[in-house]
């Protein structure tokens, strides 16, 4: 049964109404795209999948510079599903920074959800991307 599809853009619409940040996971794998990249930015993205398991640091580099040229946060995760082993497993194959963390928090909270009012002031891009 054919299930319908949301193009990029109208999905990073859609967690932003929702109050979420739209991140861009596995970037590596359409990466160094900068039409598409720039059109999800102008769509709203908010930020990349940079601290990613299975990444070999020059990959994370790579992320990391084309967040910062962005002013995209640059967060990470370990993509587990429970298809994959134990997630104590896919934890220690990842490693992401306290700061990714932190910043990914400010975001959020700079974000109106439904119920909830938005902040009095909205950190800005360079003090979550780490400027």
């Amino acid at each position: 049964m054919p299930r319908p599809k949301l193009d990029p853009p109208a999905a990073i619409g859609l967690v932003r109404r929702a109050g979420g940040v739209a991140i861009l996971a596995h970037p590596a794998d359409v990466l160094p795209d900068e039409p598409l990249l720039g059109a999800l930015v102008e769509a709203g993205l908010a930020g990349l999948e940079v601290h990613y398991r299975g990444y070999p640091p020059e990959t994370v580099a790579t992320l990391a510079a084309i967040a910062r040229r962005h002013r995209l946060l640059a967060t990470g995760g370990t993509d587990f599903h429970g298809d994959d082993g134990p997630y104590e497993r896919a934890a220690s194959e990842v490693e992401v920074p306290a700061s990714v963390g932190r910043r990914f928090r400010a975001a959020l909270e700079a974000h109106p959800r439904p119920g909830r009012p938005r902040r009095k002031r909205e950190p800005d891009r360079a003090t979550l991307v780490g400027r």
